[in-house]
């Protein structure tokens, strides 16, 4: 028997703009692929949707992560140690659509609950989820995307956990909740603050509590339910003072949901252990209570 393996995934939360369906988020997937838009999320590193297919439900595939050297800076010459010389550099041939470092890992979108589940650790990569969070938020906001579906919501699904930390702070001195509109068919908050923000032509909410200086912040049932909401519609940040008398900021953004899986890479494919989390993952988020 093999020895196991683990794969991870997070997961991203992509809304368009009413109308809602399947169809439109049908649409919106196949148009991203078609741009084959390559995006510098850090310094030489790019991320690119490298392949699509149709599964049902899903659409499923790789996004490939290479360098994008710059060739007009000096090579550096293994023999003398030194910068080369142009006659040595003369001899470098790369075509042009060619780069380096080239790695895949997978994704799974669901076009009904519009979930974009990734692999962020596997046996040959590892990917940090902000990265590929800041990698679909320029995708979908190219301008060509923008006039055919509008402006488009992408969050990351983060961890129950990490809120619980920061309600649990022994001094919370100030928590700020940014909750962007859902589409209608979310089940995991309720319609009059859906309804009120609809009525006001608003796209986001940002509440911000502070402390009056005597004493913690104690958030009501009303605050911990928006805050679980902005998990999967925004974000929350919490400043205070952790049981060491630190002082500290916590972002929800820094603790994303995720799922991991061990399997026997002599039983199933890491393809195979992929789809499994995937979809598992999705089931898991279900609505927040």
């Amino acid at each position: 028997m093999a020895r196991e393996r683990t794969i991870e995934v997070c997961v991203l939360n992509i809304e368009l703009p009413a109308p809602h369906s399947t169809r439109r988020y049908e649409a919106l997937f196949s148009a991203l692929f078609e741009l084959r838009r390559p995006v510098k999320v850090r310094g030489d590193q790019s991320l690119i949707i490298s392949s699509i297919e149709r599964d049902g439900e899903f659409f499923r595939g790789s996004v490939g992560r290479f360098l994008e050297i710059n060739v007009n800076l000096p090579w550096f010459d293994l023999d003398t140690l030194d910068k080369a010389d142009d006659n040595t550099k003369s001899q470098i041939s790369i075509p042009e659509a060619l780069r380096p470092n080239y790695v895949v890992f997978w994704y799974q979108f669901s076009v009904r609950a519009h979930k974009f589940v990734f692999e962020t650790y596997g046996k040959n990569v590892s990917v940090s989820p902000k990265l590929v969070l800041k990698f679909i938020r320029h995708l979908v906001r190219d301008s060509a995307i923008v006039r055919q579906f509008g402006i488009i919501n992408v969050s990351m699904i983060q961890s129950n956990e990490a809120l619980e930390e920061m309600l649990a702070l022994p001094t919370l001195k100030s928590l700020v909740i940014e909750y962007r509109l859902p589409n209608p068919d979310d089940q995991d908050f309720d319609r009059e603050m859906e309804e009120r923000l609809r009525r006001e032509h608003a796209r986001r909410l940002i509440t911000q509590l502070d402390s009056d200086g005597s004493g913690s912040l104690v958030p009501n049932r009303d605050t911990k339910k928006l805050a679980r909401a902005a998990l999967n519609h925004g974000h929350v940040v919490a400043r205070g003072v952790d049981p060491n008398g630190q002082s500290v900021r916590l972002s929800s953004e820094d603790h994303p949901f995720t799922k991991r899986l061990r399997y026997d890479p002599d039983r199933i494919s890491e393809d195979t252990a992929f789809r499994r989390i995937a979809r598992g993952a999705v089931t898991d988020i279900g609505p927040v209570e």
